[in-house]
């Protein structure tokens, strides 16, 4: 009890109300929380006993960023532009449209393009970043893609900035 005999309820209780006139009255909160899933590499994923909806969230890999001109000095010499972002894609399911397990595969990040050690030459592209996939391999379906999140771009490398006429 609180200060002058007051009831502040317990940790996971709600305030409730019999509508007007009638006391209100701490009850605990109940289920109904979210489960929430995270994949840092390739897994499978279990829906929850109970569900409903399942919210999926997929991202791509980025991309690795380009490797620099190497050029002697004095000399005009640009450095690699970065990857592009995966891709970030959403959707909410009903819970019986899906599998009892799906596959989750996560695309790995892609590569820096490798750096250069001779001085005037241009740099190297990086990789394109990896696909993040939400598949159902149930029998029927025979793997099918759910949802895709693509990978990045690799970036593009660094030249001498110098464009020639036309």
């Amino acid at each position: 009890l609180g200060v002058g005999g007051a009831n502040y309820g317990t940790d996971g209780q709600v305030l409730t109300s019999a509508g007007a006139g009638a006391a209100a009255a701490w009850e605990d909160a109940g289920g109904g929380g979210a489960t929430v899933t995270q994949f840092t590499g390739t897994g499978t994923w279990t829906k929850p006993d109970g569900a409903v909806f399942v919210r999926v969230i997929v991202v791509g890999a980025g991309g690795g960023g380009g490797s620099g001109r190497r050029g002697s000095a004095h000399s005009h010499r640009v450095g690699g532009s970065g990857g592009g972002g995966g891709g970030h894609v959403e959707n909410t399911f009903l819970a019986s449209d899906l599998a009892s397990t799906t596959t989750v595969t996560v695309g790995g990040g892609g590569a820096g393009g490798a750096a250069v050690t001779g001085d005037d030459t241009d740099g190297n592209n990086g990789s394109d970043g990896g696909d993040t996939t939400f598949k159902d391999d149930t029998t029927g379906n025979s793997g099918v893609v759910i949802l895709t999140g693509v990978g990045g771009s690799g970036g593009p490398l660094g030249n001498n900035g110098w464009t020639e006429g036309g």
